[in-house]
């Protein structure tokens, strides 16, 4: 969940500038919403699961995050 992993991407459909937008956002917002003990507890119960699909379950079960990925993209997406 750092600024460098959300930009690693194979390809970006809408552009290099979007997905900045959006990863810039999402930090943002995690390193305004959340305290330490959230955003760790947060990565140890992903490094809990060796399956990459249970991560993505894992951060979208999060109300927080959640919230963060639909605040962010829709930012992203409206300039």
């Amino acid at each position: 969940m750092h600024f460098n992993e959300c930009l690693r991407q194979d390809s970006y459909p809408n552009g290099v500038g979007i997905q900045y937008s959006y990863c810039g956002c999402f930090v943002n917002k995690i390193s305004k919403g959340m305290n330490t003990k959230e955003f760790i507890e947060l990565g140890l119960t992903i490094q809990e699961e060796e399956n990459n699909r249970k991560h993505s379950k894992i951060i979208l079960s999060n109300k927080k995050i959640k919230k963060y990925i639909v605040d962010c993209m829709t930012s992203a997406f409206e300039h």
